[in-house]
């Protein structure tokens, strides 16, 4: 199962897949194992990377609030909605509209941060600077300047990076 969460304003992907008892758990391209999970009067417990793990769980019509220590995760569907295109949210980032390819400015294995502009693009006599949803890692390129491109075609993939909240908490186990 493949969900897409929004903790805050960052996006972010959870793949869960059974492992017999157990859960894995990919989240920001890490991959972890929940052990034996259990949810029992809105607590869950299990062990994470074999580490023994408890926090507080309300789950709510869109989301759920994680509780664990004092930290605070506000977790809700991410629809994309407001990227107006769900590749996008999948970390793809694909012409709007059918143009020329002006300049690229990513390359794979570049980390680039939100906002970064990573192709340009002219349609229509104009400039558009299609930049990244977010931080992360470029793990794809597919064109290169001077490519005719058709609208929805596939310009770069970015991988999103572990937000800086979340990698606290892996720190602090």
């Amino acid at each position: 199962m493949r969900l897409p969460l929004r903790l805050d304003e960052e996006r972010h992907w959870l793949r869960l897949r059974p492992v017999g008892a157990d859960l894995q758990v990919e989240l920001a391209g890490r991959t972890h194992l929940l052990e034996s999970p259990r949810l029992e009067h809105g607590r869950i417990s299990s062990r994470l990377d074999g580490i023994p793990v408890e926090a507080r769980v309300d789950i709510g019509e869109d989301g759920f609030t994680l509780r664990r220590d004092c930290l605070r995760f506000d977790f809700s569907e991410d629809t994309g909605a407001e990227h107006h295109a769900s590749a996008e949210h999948e970390g793809h980032l694909r012409s709007p509209m059918p143009g020329q390819v002006l300049d690229v400015r990513a390359r794979t294995g570049d980390r680039v941060a939100s906002g970064t502009v990573l192709v340009v693009l002219e349609a229509m006599k104009m400039e558009h600077s299609l930049a990244a949803p977010w931080d992360g890692t470029v793990t794809a390129v597919a064109v290169k300047p001077g490519d005719r491109v058709e609208e929805g075609v596939e310009l770069v993939v970015l991988s999103p990076e572990l937000a800086p909240s979340l990698r606290q908490a892996e720190d602090t186990g």
